[in-house]
């Protein structure tokens, strides 16, 4: 690979470093992945840094997939996995690598299982399976996969402070305010990290004795790089709700050698509302808060284009 990226345009040389921590596993972006992957590598004995380019943790989702968790078996929930398996690769055209989507079928129950019983119950919620997405029919296939937190069976609990909490008590390192630079390489190993330490406008290594762990998210945020990758994704959406997630993970590793997909994927909400008159293509807006949603899901309403 020629083309070097530099999303956020860091520039450094070794000088500018001003300081280095040692640690054995090294996660970057403190969301629902960066948060679990960093609770599972602690749990197993590392020492673990997270740094989190933002202030604070992403917003942890509310709707939880899995398979056979506890909530699902004491609801009497069952989903068949080999036909949930062969329905997401069917759905990709089987395009995809179908040992991930067994590695997620076989193991997610686990992980989520967890979130329940160290994030949740300590605090008095617990998770309600989804169980009205069982639908079968000749063109489309439902999963009841979702578990929900929740007190009350009616409504969300929001838990992102409980996970934060946990994590910091299971002695997780968590740095705010720190950007992912550069990924460093011994041979074919990933060493360490350089980050930029956004308060105090300095350079850090970051020596990892393990490993990286890239759960930076994708790239909606940078108008850039859709119209070079993912071009129709700028004519067909109006809103990007992760203004976060502007590809410095995915850049940084293409940069010492990773492959990207040729194929672009994207997930779309028709819930944007867009003035009357306004092209979708001239028109990219980014919201973290969701005040130009409607939220009316993808209910069988009336729907106009510019000609009424």
């Amino acid at each position: 690979m020629t083309e070097k990226y530099n999303v956020d345009n860091y520039h450094y040389t070794p000088a500018d470093v001003k300081k280095t921590i040692e640690t054995d596993v090294l996660v970057v972006g403190a969301g629902n992945a960066g948060m679990m992957a960093a609770a599972s590598a602690a749990e197993n004995g590392a020492k673990v840094t997270i740094i989190e380019k933002e202030a604070s943790i992403n917003l942890m989702r509310v709707g939880l997939a899995a398979v056979g968790t506890n909530a699902q078996k004491a609801a009497g929930i069952t989903i068949n996995k080999y036909d949930l398996v062969e329905h997401l690769a069917a759905f990709a055209q089987h395009n995809v690598d179908e040992s991930l989507l067994y590695e997620w079928a076989d193991n997610s129950a686990e992980a989520i299982n967890w979130v329940e019983d160290n994030v949740l119950k300590p605090h008095g919620a617990h998770l309600r399976p989804e169980s009205d997405a069982m639908v079968t029919g000749s063109a489309y296939k439902g999963f009841p996969t979702e578990n929900d937190p929740t007190f009350d069976d009616k409504s969300f609990a929001s838990y992102g402070q409980w996970f934060e909490e946990k994590v910091r008590d299971m002695g997780v390192n968590l740095i705010f305010k720190t950007a992912l630079v550069e990924l460093i390489k011994d041979g074919d190993i990933v060493t360490g990290v350089i980050a930029k330490d956004l308060d105090a406008d300095e350079f850090v290594e970051y020596k990892v004795a393990k490993g990286v762990i890239l759960c930076t998210g994708g790239y909606l945020a940078n108008e850039e790089l859709l119209a070079k990758w993912n071009p129709l994704s700028l004519k067909k959406n109006v809103y990007n709700d992760s203004p976060r997630s502007n590809g410095a993970g995915i850049t940084t590793a293409l940069n010492i050698g990773a492959i990207k997909d040729e194929q672009p994927a994207e997930t779309i909400f028709d819930r944007g509302l867009v003035p009357v008159g306004t092209k979708t293509e001239d028109m990219f807006v980014h919201t973290a808060t969701y005040d130009d949603w409607l939220w009316l899901g993808s209910h069988p309403l009336l729907k106009v284009n510019l000609r009424g």
